[in-house]
């Protein structure tokens, strides 16, 4: 969902970095929305590591946040899988996760799991891809 606000920040994003968002049909997120999703990403991170990104689409810290994770060298890592909750839309799934990690509700806010567990987790301005590839 695009409001007046998030066009105002891509322009000015764009503006200053040069750098289009990728659109949704382009991006690696894959968007939780179930508690079986939740499910399967705990199960998943026994095998190879997961990367959890909870997201406000009506922030602008969380919109700056996801366009600095949409970065190459963390997206192209094949051995990882990566989500998004929103937690506007998807406010029970979010709390859900939360309360299963064990980790106090914050937005923007991103984890890295890793055998069944967090292994890192940071929000607002510390959720940069940077932060992220030296916990992973």
């Amino acid at each position: 969902m695009k409001n007046s606000t998030m066009g105002f920040l891509e322009k000015l994003a764009n503006a200053f970095t040069g750098v289009e968002a990728p659109s949704e049909e382009e991006s690696v997120w894959n968007h939780v929305s179930s508690e079986e999703e939740i499910d399967k990403i705990l199960r998943s991170s026994n095998e190879r590591k997961q990367i959890v990104y909870k997201h406000s689409p009506s922030c602008g810290v969380s919109y700056f946040a996801l366009r600095n994770l949409n970065d190459q060298e963390l997206l192209g890592n094949p051995e990882i899988d990566f989500h998004l909750i929103d937690v506007i839309s998807e406010r029970a799934i979010s709390k859900s996760f939360a309360e299963r990690v064990n980790v106090r509700h914050e937005s923007p806010q991103i984890f890295v799991l890793n055998k069944g567990g967090v292994i890192w987790h940071d929000s607002h301005n510390s959720v940069t891809a940077k932060n992220v590839l030296s916990h992973i």
